[in-house]
């Protein structure tokens, strides 16, 4: 798989995460349909400029666009559940993963 493809692979997965169209997500970003097909069948690479569009439209970092490392989707999954959530509600799951893992501290 080339960098492009690892790049439009992971643009993909966080659109249809967020449940955005193709053409919804085009839309927001300012751009057209086709290219954002392009970029997510790797036959385009965006600019630096549109990375960051698109980064930002998705709620998602770069480091998670062009992270491969499978050992990281999980962190980046227990992000998207807890971006909205209280900071009462986020030191519960923490509590609660420190117990999972045994981590007393």
């Amino acid at each position: 798989m080339t960098l492009g493809q690892k790049i439009g692979q992971r643009i993909k997965e966080a659109r249809k995460e967020r449940k955005f169209t193709q053409e919804r997500f085009a839309e927001l970003c300012g751009l057209s349909t086709d290219y954002i097909g392009k970029i997510e069948r790797g036959k385009q690479l965006p600019t630096l400029k549109t990375l960051y569009q698109i980064t930002k439209i998705l709620n998602a970092s770069l480091a998670y666009i062009l992270d491969f490392d499978t050992k990281t989707m999980p962190l980046h999954e227990i992000q998207q559940l807890l971006k909205n959530q209280s900071p009462e509600t986020i030191q519960k799951v923490i509590q609660v993963i420190k117990v999972l893992i045994g981590n007393k501290t």
